[in-house]
């Protein structure tokens, strides 16, 4: 019969080697997470300033188109009144 060496026994993974491989995943989840977190951070930010600056650009048009548009109606009607008033 041959002679087996008990120094060269296989073992499976043993307890202590799933414990710290199980710590790895765990920390290498929670970098993930936080890389995520500040990307959808800053994400959020650049969309509010982007939704802001539009909102401003509308506002500036409607306010710039009521400005242009204010006293044209003044002024035709005053135009209506004299040349009814020049008959």
């Amino acid at each position: 019969m041959s002679e087996r060496n008990p120094m060269h026994r296989h073992r499976g993974v043993g307890l202590i080697e799933v414990m710290i491989s199980i710590i790895i995943a765990m920390l290498l989840v929670l970098v993930i997470y936080q890389v995520y977190e500040i990307s959808e951070g800053q994400k959020r930010t650049i969309t509010a300033g982007s939704d802001a600056q539009q909102n401003a650009s509308f506002g500036l048009y409607v306010l710039g188109r009521d400005l242009a548009m204010a006293g044209n109606g003044i002024a035709s009607a005053a135009g209506v009144s004299r040349s009814a008033l020049s008959r």
